[in-house]
């Protein structure tokens, strides 16, 4: 589902509380829940800080408590990058307009 992995538990596992209906878990989901040591609530939003969906990399996550706080993020996120592109853009053409 989007980039997102998905690992199956069995009934008898400790974080199976989490899993969807088809017994599933998101990767990113249950990493959290391991470096914490207890299941993820249903509000709480484990957060990609790379943007990378498939990044499961404990360093990569972040837990936000609710979704739309999630959404102001990546939202965020997304204008930084779109600003320090402008920015390189604007450096390329102040680097050319000096040399003429």
């Amino acid at each position: 589902m989007d980039g997102y992995i998905k690992v199956q538990l069995l009934p008898d596992d400790f974080f199976y509380p989490m899993v969807q209906k088809d017994g599933y878990v998101f990767e990113h989901r249950l990493t959290m829940a391991k470096a914490l040591k207890r299941c993820l609530l249903e509000w709480e939003v484990v957060h990609h800080k790379n943007g990378n969906r498939d990044d499961n990399r404990l360093e990569n996550l972040e837990v936000l408590p609710v979704a739309f706080k999630h959404n102001a993020v990546t939202l965020m996120i997304k204008y930084i990058h779109k600003l320090e592109l402008e920015n390189s853009s604007l450096k390329s053409q102040l680097a050319k307009l000096s040399k003429e």
